[in-house]
């Protein structure tokens, strides 16, 4: 799948990405769920407005109603609450390992190369491409599920 990338500044996101695959696939999934069902608040929320308004529905069947719904709101903002602090996490793993990786590499070079440049730019551009790169890649992979996800709901109202 990598041999087809020609642009090298997405194949060096999509390696680093991939070191952090087995955390991004976790985050993907429980992301997934929680979205599936935040897609069911307004539904419930609705329904529990509806029955406490007609004034027939048993108070039995509204405080059940009103459980589910607050036990769903509750796991969809944990979910999303997960999904945000690992991502965060996961971008902090992959900046650091770019960012380690060019300076192990500006370490091996020779020291003419060395005496010529001035490290402290040189290493201030890693931090800052490191900086860039991390949060765009991650971002992509994170939360971009729940937003097509919550989009499609929209979509089919």
């Amino acid at each position: 799948m990598i041999k087809w990338i020609s642009n090298p500044g997405v194949r060096l996101m999509t390696e680093r990405i991939r070191a952090e695959s087995k955390d991004i696939k976790r985050v993907f999934i429980i992301t997934l769920l929680g979205s599936s069902l935040g897609a069911f608040i307004p539904l419930l929320y609705g329904k529990v407005i509806r029955m406490a308004g007609d004034g027939v529905s048993p108070l039995a069947y509204l405080l059940a109603y009103m459980v589910m719904w607050l036990t769903i709101d509750q796991f969809y903002n944990w979910t999303t609450r997960y999904s945000d602090r690992q991502g965060t996490y996961t971008a902090w793993n992959v900046g650091y390992k770019l960012f380690t990786g060019c300076v192990s590499h500006l370490i091996k070079l020779p020291m003419s190369f060395l005496s010529e440049q001035r490290l402290g730019k040189v290493v201030q551009r890693f931090e800052r491409g490191s900086d860039v790169l991390a949060p765009m890649a991650i971002g992509c992979t994170c939360s971009i599920n729940g937003h097509f996800l919550f989009l499609g709901h929209r979509l089919k109202e």
